[in-house]
């Protein structure tokens, strides 16, 4: 293989990663802890995700800063995966019931994410090297080095928020063992008597409404919802430009 030709398959491989992820967070938790903390201080976890934005001092909802700071309070289990409302985890680092219940949910914040944990056990005792980290989350997610350089630092930065690395600058896992046990989901216990049915969901003053996408692949949208306001629907439409993941076919 000649010179030119590695060059060519070097720049088709380059252009295949992507300079940007939501796999894991592009800021650290502190900066995702601040922005629920406003979130919460404003009193914004029911507004519409063009006023939390704005209440969090950005334009749009669309904004880079923002987005990319909600997807990490998403990643780290702070707020609900739709919606700005805070998590049980959230409310015990702010508001912790039970002894050390605030570093419980930052550790539990930091093991919920795998390639987080994952790369946690692996500097265990060992100082994080920025570059490697950055070298490892690149082959595992296929993304620009520019972009595993800035999840690098993040994940550096949060771990350090954690408490997780001590005086000399290493990874200290001391005392948080159990915590790898917090962090995952717990299993469901199914209980078929008590489980709700879909009808049991719906409010008795709602009609249904559903928008046939597709006839042929029966592909439908149906919504259960009350009479609403001209107010309620403008919100109604903020909120499904937010939620709603478009395709292009």
């Amino acid at each position: 293989m000649n010179s030119e030709e590695s060059l060519r398959k070097e720049a088709s491989s380059s252009k295949q990663l992507r300079d940007t992820t939501s796999d894991i967070p592009m800021v650290s938790l502190p900066d995702a802890v601040a922005l629920v903390r406003t979130i919460h201080d404003k009193g914004l976890e029911n507004a519409p995700m063009l006023d939390v934005a704005k209440g969090c001092g950005y334009t749009n909802a669309t904004s880079t800063p923002f987005y990319r700071k909600m997807t990490a309070a998403r990643l780290f289990g702070l707020v609900n995966t739709s919606g700005a409302g805070l998590t049980g985890r959230a409310l015990d680092y702010f508001k912790p019931h039970v002894e050390h219940g605030d570093k419980i949910a930052l550790l539990s914040a930091i093991r919920g994410i795998k390639l987080y944990s994952d790369t946690l056990d692996s500097y265990e005792r060992k100082k994080p090297n920025v570059q490697l980290i950055s070298n490892s989350f690149q082959r595992s997610l296929s993304i620009t080095d520019g972009c595993a350089g800035v999840c690098a630092q993040a994940f550096v930065e949060s771990v350090r928020f954690a408490g997780l690395i001590d005086e000399h600058g290493a990874i200290s896992l001391v005392g948080a063992s159990s915590v790898k046990q917090i962090a995952q989901p717990p299993i469901a216990t199914k209980i078929e008597s008590e489980a709700p049915t879909r009808e049991d969901c719906i409010p008795v003053d709602s009609q249904r409404y559903p928008l046939i996408l597709d006839a042929k692949t029966k592909r439908t949208v149906v919504v259960y919802a009350p009479p609403i306001t001209k107010t309620e629907l403008e919100r109604i439409k903020n909120w499904l430009e937010w939620q709603l993941v478009v395709e292009d076919r």
